[in-house]
Order: structure tokens, then sequence, then C-alpha cells
């Protein structure tokens, strides 16, 4: 993306969404995976899924995309402790765990596209008072 481009908040928050949507099925099929399979080693794979599809969606030139996709396992992992990623099995904490992320990571996103509108919305005011002068 040049500099003169500005970044597409939306983009970055439709990586974030499907993100959470694709961790969510990932996260429920991952029930049914052996118990013989350590879950560090599903949530390394997974891990690896993600790296490959930001790295993916950035050389392709959809730079929101992958920055979307980064942000949003991130913050996933984050706010479910790792429960939702699949590093860990337990609750880390007595209020930290996989509902607490399906909870927590959809408001974050009402939270962000909020937030990108506002600033998108002021960036366009401050330019267009930039081009009057």
């Amino acid at each position: 993306m040049p500099d003169s481009e500005r970044l597409n908040w939306l983009g970055v928050w439709t990586g974030a969404v499907f993100v959470g949507l694709v961790t969510a099925g990932f996260f429920i099929v991952s029930g049914n995976v052996s118990n013989d399979v350590p879950i560090i080693v599903v949530g390394l794979t997974w891990l690896l899924v993600m790296t490959g599809w930001a790295l993916w969606a950035w050389q392709r030139g959809k730079r929101e995309m992958a920055i979307g996709v980064a942000a949003g396992y991130g913050v996933l992992t984050l706010v479910s402790g790792g429960q939702c990623t699949l590093f860990v099995s337990g609750e880390v904490d007595a209020g930290v765990n996989a509902l607490t992320g399906f909870f927590l990571y959809p408001v974050f996103l009402i939270a962000a596209l909020i937030i990108g509108g506002i600033a998108s919305m002021l960036s366009r005011r401050r330019d267009r008072k930039g081009d009057e002068t």
C-alpha cells in the first residue's frame, strides 16, 4: 500500500470478522480431535494456518485483510486466554475462557467498526478543509 493511500478500516475489520467466524468453526470442530493429540499441537497448527492466511493476503496486495487477520487472531487469543485459539484446554483464570471470547470479541468488533467510521469521517472532513484553503 503506497504511503499516499489510506488504510481501509473496513477491510481490516472484515479480516477480523472472518478470523472470528473461521476460528469459531475450527474451535467447534476441534472438539472432535482425538485426545491423543496435545492441545498445544492443535493450537500451533491453527497459528500456522492463520499466519499462512495473513501472509497470503499480504503477498496478494490485500494489506488490510492481512492486518485484520493478524489483529483479529491476537485479540481473540487475548480475550479468551488462548482457549479459543486452542493454546490451552481449560480456563486460564476464573473469568477468561472461550465463552468470554465468544461474547467479548463481537463487542470489540462493533467498537472497532464505530471507531473506524468516526476516524474515517474526521479524516475526510480534515482533508476537505485542507482542500478549501
